[in-house]
C-alpha cells in the first residue's frame, strides 16, 4: 500500500471507526451509527432593546426608543440527528413579550423643549429558528466533543400603549390612556453561527450536554431566549437511538434545562 492511501484509509478509520460488523452486515452498521433525538422546552427570558435615530449628517441624536424590561416566554420544538460523527441539529420557537415600558425620547433642537415619555409595552411577538450542522471531533462512551456552523433568525414585535410626558414638552399632554395603542416596532436579527457543544455521561442513563458560540448578528442587541451558552442534563435511553424531552428553562444570554428522555 503506497503511503497516501495508508494515510487516508487510517483518516477514514479514525472518521468511522469499526462496531464489530462486517461488510457483509450494512443494514446493522448504519442503524447502530444513526441517532435521532426531539423534544419540547419552555423558554423564560427578560432583556431590553433601543433604536436611536440621526439627522442626514449621522452626527446629531432626533428620537431614542428605548425598550426596557421585556420578560419574554417562548415555546420550543428542537431536535438532532445523527450519523457516524456527523450531526445536524435546529429548534424552532414561537412566544410572546409579556410585560415591558417603553421611553421615547425626542433631542433638542429637532424637538423644543426636550421631551420624554414613558409608555407601557405588552402583546408583543417573539419567533425564532436555527439550524446547525456540525461533526464530533471526539466521541467515546463517555463524552463527545464537537463543532458546528448555523444560522439563526429572530422576529420581534413589541408594543407600547399609553404616553405620559416626564418632561415639560407637549407632546402627551395631556397623557393618552394606556387602552390606547401608541407604537408598534418590528425587527428582525439574523445571525451566523460558529461554535462548540459537548455531552458527558453521568452514569448509564444521564448525561450532561452544552454548546458554546460566537454569533455574528446584524444588529446587536434583542431580548432573545437563544443565549451565546447552554447547558443541558439528560436523561438516555439505553439504546441512545430516539429521545423525547420536555424540559424548562430560564435564560437571557444563556440556558440552564432539564429533560427527561425516554427511547
Amino acid at each position: 500500500m503506497s503511503k497516501p492511501i495508508a494515510i487516508l484509509a487510517l483518516c477514514l478509520a479514525a472518521a468511522f471507526p469499526g462496531n464489530g460488523y462486517t461488510q457483509s452486515d450494512p443494514a446493522s452498521r448504519v442503524a447502530d451509527a444513526f441517532s435521532a433525538s426531539l423534544g419540547l422546552r419552555t423558554w423564560f427570558s427578560t432583556g431590553q432593546t433601543a433604536k436611536t435615530l440621526y439627522d442626514i449628517g449621522g452626527s446629531a441624536a432626533v428620537s431614542r426608543l428605548s425598550y426596557n424590561g421585556l420578560d419574554a416566554g417562548a415555546v420550543e420544538g428542537f431536535g438532532e440527528l445523527g450519523l457516524y460523527r456527523a450531526f445536524l441539529k435546529g429548534n424552532v420557537g414561537i412566544g410572546g413579550i409579556r410585560n415591558g415600558s417603553l421611553r421615547d425620547e425626542d433631542f433638542e433642537p429637532f424637538t423644543f423643549p426636550y421631551s420624554s415619555t414613558d409608555s407601557d409595552q405588552h402583546d408583543g411577538d417573539l419567533d425564532y429558528a436555527t439550524i446547525d450542522l456540525g461533526f464530533y471531533l471526539f466521541d467515546s462512551e463517555w463524552a463527545k466533543l464537537g463543532g458546528f456552523v448555523g444560522y439563526n433568525w429572530l422576529h420581534q414585535t413589541v408594543n407600547a400603549f399609553g404616553c405620559e410626558q416626564m418632561a415639560s414638552s407637549f407632546i402627551c399632554n395631556p397623557s393618552i390612556p394606556t387602552s390606547v395603542m401608541a407604537i408598534t416596532q418590528e425587527n428582525d436579527w439574523r445571525s451566523l453561527r460558529l461554535g462548540l457543544n459537548w455531552e458527558v455521561a453521568l452514569g448509564e442513563h444521564w448525561a450532561l450536554s452544552g454548546e458554546g458560540h460566537g454569533c455574528r448578528e446584524s444588529r446587536s442587541t434583542a431580548p432573545t431566549p437563544i443565549g451565546c451558552g447552554s447547558a443541558r442534563i439528560s436523561a438516555i435511553s439505553p439504546g441512545h437511538c430516539q429521545r423525547m424531552a420536555t424540559g424548562m428553562a430560564i435564560s437571557s444570554r444563556g440556558s440552564l434545562s432539564i429533560a427527561r428522555q425516554s427511547g
